[in-house]
């Protein structure tokens, strides 16, 4: 007769360990307990990832608004949100298109801390044990180009840094005493030109003061006050345990000065190879059909090749390299 697998406990942890009598040997074993939220085409896609981690992974029920003749998909019941029992699931993952509104609908129900996205799973080499520690270590991504709210963003991960969507100048001076300069308000003064024809070309924008020295564009608004509130309120969140540093680089000096910064997690980007531990070469910038398909802004160059992989196989892997491993290059 088949052993009975018992449930003797839960633990408030990432993952929830299930005891039980293996007839195989092997000891414990350990389950996520989740729901997906959706049941459309992309719950469809991710339906195929998860077969990947069906022994680690139990789906308790299938979460929809909209009113089903089915009961059941995939041997799965169909229940509405407000029938879900928090104490009883680990994650929450949506697959819907609509992920702002759900994502308000989950908060609202008080599974903040329990939403993952559908579309992490078809991350390149994907392994949910290590994004789970990535997003357990709540990293906080300071940049000085949007780059930091793009890996945010592509990972879905809560944004514990004001440095997101904002262009900066001083970059170098604001690293080396970061914690002074986050530690103030940023101040709005009025719109300036921020100019610099290979990286960002010329824009004319709001400009923030930290510590009433560094300067920050807050190229993407028209209002620099609501980008100030922002940052003033991101910044508290600050997880000082878990600095990451991001840059895009400018010049041969720069790219020294970054390379000697006393922070742990740090990449820069630069077009010029200096053999320098953190800083990596862009060789396809070298290409001249690449600089014009971008308009010679090197930074959007960037985000793209190396973050959002528009451009073939990404060679950074983000989750790697948040956890801290070296080998994080994937060619």
């Amino acid at each position: 007769m088949e052993e009975e697998y018992h449930y003797l406990r839960r633990e408030k942890s990432d993952f929830v360990v299930e005891k039980a009598l293996n007839p195989l040997g092997g000891g414990e074993r350990k389950l996520i307990y989740c729901y997906i939220y959706g049941i459309g085409k992309q719950y469809n896609v991710l339906s195929s990832y998860l077969k990947i981690y069906q022994e680690k992974i139990e789906i308790l029920a299938l979460v929809t608004t909209k009113p089903q003749e089915i009961t059941y998909l995939d041997g799965k019941k169909i229940i509405r949100p407000w029938d879900m029992e928090k104490d009883k699931v680990d994650y929450v993952i949506v697959a819907m298109k609509e992920y702002k509104e759900v994502l308000g609908l989950l908060r609202e129900l008080g599974f903040s801390d329990k939403i993952l996205r559908s579309d992490i799973f078809s991350i390149p080499n994907f392994v949910l044990e290590d994004y789970l520690k990535v997003r357990k270590s709540r990293p906080s991504i300071l940049a000085n180009t949007c780059i930091g709210g793009f890996v945010y963003n592509v990972l879905g991960l809560e944004i514990l840094s004001p440095t997101i969507s904002m262009r900066c100048m001083d970059y170098i001076q604001f690293l080396k005493k970061y914690k002074f300069y986050l530690s103030q308000d940023i101040k709005v003064q009025e719109n300036d030109y921020l100019c610099d024809e290979l990286y960002y070309g010329e824009t004319f924008a709001p400009k923030g003061i930290s510590g009433d020295t560094v300067c920050w564009w807050f190229v993407h608004a028209k209002d620099g006050t609501t980008e100030a509130e922002k940052w003033n309120r991101r910044r508290k969140r600050i997880n000082y345990a878990n600095i990451i540093a991001l840059m895009i680089i400018r010049t041969d000096e720069e790219a020294c000065e970054f390379d000697k910064l006393p922070i742990q997690k740090k990449l820069g980007f630069y077009h010029k190879d200096l053999r320098l531990e953190s800083i990596l070469y862009t060789p396809e910038w070298n290409d001249v059909s690449l600089q014009y398909k971008y308009q010679y802004q090197y930074d959007k160059f960037v985000h793209q090749v190396y973050v959002k992989n528009m451009e073939g196989p990404g060679r950074v892997d983000w989750i790697k390299f948040l956890n801290g491993e070296k080998n994080f290059l994937r060619f």
